[in-house]
């Protein structure tokens, strides 16, 4: 699992994105797991490179409620997204290149998503909520002190609420990655 594999990459830039640490983070990951979440979801890039292999119930979160649609969109309508994203007219060669990456990544990303639960919840509910035995529970979130960058903001007590819970009891025997 130590390679990153051509299943799905992020399909937009994001501020902290984990996709040049995949890697990495595969490596402290089981092969396989009952659950995934993605609890701190920004990219998605864990749950979508990981794919639908991984484990039968996977769930991405993020606070963010522009950013939930986005994946939703992505899940449920890729062809509306690149209709509302509005591509078109296209003047140049390099336009041209980069509508066609970016319906590759949207392709790859929509097809990973799929049978993804998307929530639009609090990380620590998110756990509650799905935590079983033997899940995966990846939380990265946004930077300390670097609250103006992200929205809604993420200040020291969520940090402080994230570690308590992924510390509770009803978490103790999943697999935690804490970026």
């Amino acid at each position: 699992m130590g390679e990153v594999r051509r299943i799905a990459k992020p399909f937009f830039p994001w501020v902290g994105g984990k996709l040049f640490l995949l890697p990495y983070i595969f490596q402290l990951l089981p092969r396989r797991a009952p659950r995934l979440l993605e609890v701190c979801g920004g990219s998605g890039a864990v749950t979508l490179g990981l794919g639908a292999g991984y484990a039968p119930l996977r769930v991405y979160n993020d606070v963010d409620v522009d950013l939930v649609n986005l994946f939703r969109c992505a899940r449920d309508r890729p062809l509306a997204l690149l209709r509302e994203l509005d591509f078109l007219p296209l003047h140049a060669r390099a336009d041209f290149e980069v509508v066609l990456r970016f319906l590759s990544l949207l392709r790859r990303a929509s097809d990973a998503l799929q049978g993804v639960v998307v929530e639009n919840k609090d990380c620590c509910d998110v756990v509650r909520q799905y935590v079983r035995t033997g899940a995966v529970i990846y939380a990265d979130p946004p930077y300390l002190e670097a609250e103006r960058m992200y929205a809604p903001s993420f200040a020291l007590r969520d940090h402080v609420r994230l570690h308590d819970c992924l510390c509770a009891p009803a978490a103790r025997d999943s697999h935690i990655v804490l970026s």
